[in-house]
């Protein structure tokens, strides 16, 4: 369930975390994080919330011992130019984290849902919940997106300016009040519930013994398999299911020739069902147009915003200069960015964070600014070198093929890092081609960045 920072402004967000692979014997810290947000005070209290509560973790053994975590860590807010500044979500940060290693490590789930405001003090096991601002309008705030059941885990130094109008609605709507004095208690507000549980493991054993208990019921079972496998060799005929299945399996892929000719058989094959959601979603693929109105700000050093919608072409960066996209889509689509240097190094400037959030999925109509809020992408981030290719690619599935060719790059070693930069420009370049085989809910752009 989720878990709502409060903020003063009335409004609220839930952090996402995304846990990135680390190996045990790499020489880093037991903790790596990576904030998406420019704010010094926020990205230092998600360092002192996350330090913390770990610190507690480990004293209760329910981290791995040696074990270590990269994480990723943004708002997610639906207003994408959202700025948010101060130190006041430490404590959501923490019980995020606690939640995430709940269900990573021990595969459970917190049964409700929680609004968190509180500063914390340090890193360390003992550190203590500090007041904040604007306590009754960040109350209001829970109040109106929480439901029974649900929990307020706030600074006890802050329960004296509770009034007793604010209590009587809390009341009213049985939301739980949790005012803490320490991070410790925090996590032991999370774990209640766990504790409470018997492992989900041993019922899953007893349901499984009472359900395939009886022989009767094992007979009727292998009866009905055989039944099954007899109608399928029988009646062995595509559904139209089946076809919206593998021509979006193929596209995932980069099999554009192969979806387009399963396409073609489809509408052969099923000429009655064109009037159906699968042939909606088809049509956006093959035949509806999908475009990108990109806007590419920069500036140089000191000087004023540039603004352009045309080719950034050419476009002369040194390595103080700040860029950063603004890109609304015709429709729905899963959006990449890949810039490419000259000596053959990549990154990835979208999505921010793993292909697994699914944070590269845009919502049509709706301008993202990329990187969000006040940042902006600079050249001295990446050391990149020489002129600078940049790829910027959507299409209505996911690429399944560019995510895995890319992360397959990432982890390759010196020794066939050439062979696996090769993959994934194919991949990427394979876009341009698609025209050919008719399908129209691609977006492909190749633009040349020049570097100073």
């Amino acid at each position: 369930m989720p878990i709502y920072s409060l903020f003063n402004d009335k409004t609220f967000s839930h952090i996402k975390f995304d846990f990135l692979t680390v190996g045990e014997r790499e020489n880093v810290d037991r903790i790596q994080i990576k904030c998406f947000f420019s704010d010094d005070a926020v990205i230092n209290s998600a360092e002192k919330g996350i330090w913390s509560v770990y610190n507690r973790l480990a004293g209760r053994h329910l981290v791995h011992s040696g074990k270590k975590y990269y994480i990723v860590c943004e708002f997610d807010s639906d207003d994408v130019n959202k700025k948010v500044t101060g130190s006041s979500a430490g404590l959501a940060f923490a019980l995020q984290f606690v939640q995430e290693i709940l269900r990573i490590e021990k595969n459970y789930t917190i049964g409700y849902s929680i609004a968190v405001t509180g500063a914390v003090s340090d890193r360390t096991g003992r550190a203590k919940v500090q007041k904040v601002d604007s306590i009754t309008e960040k109350i209001e705030t829970a109040i109106q997106i929480l439901k029974a059941g649900d929990k307020i885990i706030f600074p006890e130094a802050n329960q004296i300016e509770v009034e007793e109008s604010l209590r009587r609605k809390i009341i009213k709507k049985k939301i739980i009040l949790c005012p803490v004095q320490t991070v410790d208690q925090a996590l032991d507000i999370i774990l209640e519930s766990y504790r409470s549980l018997e492992p989900k493991k041993e019922i899953k054993r007893t349901n499984f013994f009472i359900i395939f208990k009886s022989r009767t019921i094992q007979i009727a079972s292998v009866a009905v398999v055989i039944i099954i496998i007899t109608m399928f060799f029988i009646f062995n005929k595509s559904s139209p299911e089946d076809y919206y299945n593998k021509i979006i399996k193929n596209l995932e892929s980069g099999e554009f020739e192969s979806a387009n000719k399963i396409y073609k058989d489809f509408l052969l094959s099923f000429a009655d069902d064109t009037t159906s959601i699968r042939w909606q979603s088809l049509k956006n693929y093959f035949v509806d147009e999908l475009n990108l109105d990109i806007v590419f700000e920069y500036f140089k050093e000191d000087s004023q915003l540039i603004t352009t919608n045309k080719s950034i072409s050419d476009i002369l960066l040194g390595t103080d200069d700040g860029y950063r996209f603004k890109i609304t889509a015709s429709y729905d689509c899963y959006l990449y960015i890949l810039q490419i240097d000259s000596n053959n190094g990549v990154e990835l400037l979208f999505p921010l964070s793993s292909f697994a959030l699914k944070n590269h999925y845009l919502k049509k109509n709706i301008q993202y600014f990329i990187p969000g809020g006040d940042n902006y992408f600079y050249l001295s981030d990446y050391n990149h070198h020489g002129n600078i290719l940049v790829y910027i690619i959507a299409s209505s599935w996911r690429s399944l093929d560019i995510e895995k060719s890319f992360t397959d790059y990432e982890q390759s070693s010196s020794l066939n890092k050439l062979e696996k930069f090769e993959s994934l420009v194919k991949h990427i370049e394979e876009r341009k081609a698609s025209t050919d085989a008719e399908i129209k809910g691609i977006y492909y752009s190749e633009e040349k960045l020049l570097q100073e």
